[in-house]
């Protein structure tokens, strides 16, 4: 067996190894995240060079978008753990599953469209678009189907972060539904 200083392991000893292989196997996938991640971040450099302003700009709100998700998803986990310490505590109530809210922004810069408790932060330009496209939509079912293949083209964020798996869900007849009752798309 080796000291301190590191060096060989002999084989045998205590126990029966699982553990020594659990962790070596948690270390290995560190080493491999570690290195895939770095991989990313030479790709992304590469890329961010060859991108004009306009380019980097939308990067960055997305980026800004991703690091407001996480955020959000940690504070969501941190939720979960402590509402099962405090059961005997009266809760908020809770908004309906499949309701749909909007929150502006300070001068309609941005908007966040708020489904399942998740907060879907928007650009004036992308929402827009999504207004436009449920009045052009000839019913809720007809909306659904557009508003599903434009998240999917322009922000699977949206729909990984809603929990919208198909065109059938009953949320994006909601939110179709909500928009023309509440905005309307002035043309420029």
């Amino acid at each position: 067996m080796a000291g301190k200083g590191g060096g060989e392991r002999k084989k045998g000893g205590f126990g029966t190894g699982k553990s020594r292989k659990k962790s070596d196997t948690g270390r290995a996938q560190s080493k491999q995240n570690e290195s895939a991640e770095k991989e990313l971040i030479k790709q992304l450099g590469t890329i961010l060079k060859e991108l004009d302003e306009e380019g980097l700009r939308f990067l960055l709100q997305q980026a800004l978008v991703l690091q407001h998700n996480m955020q959000v998803r940690k504070l969501q986990e941190e939720l979960r753990k402590t509402s099962g310490k405090s059961e005997g505590k009266k809760k908020a109530p809770q908004a309906a599953a499949d309701d749909v809210d909007v929150k502006e922004g300070e001068g309609g810069s941005h908007f966040i469209i708020i489904m399942r408790n998740y907060r879907n932060f928007f650009d004036r330009g992308e929402m827009k678009k999504i207004v436009r496209m449920c009045h052009v939509a000839s019913d809720a079912g007809d909306a659904a189907r557009r508003l599903f293949n434009w998240f999917a083209q322009n922000r699977k964020d949206v729909l990984n972060n809603s929990s919208i798996h198909e065109v059938t869900d009953p949320l994006l007849s909601n939110m179709y539904t909500f928009l023309i009752n509440r905005y309307t798309v002035k043309e420029d």
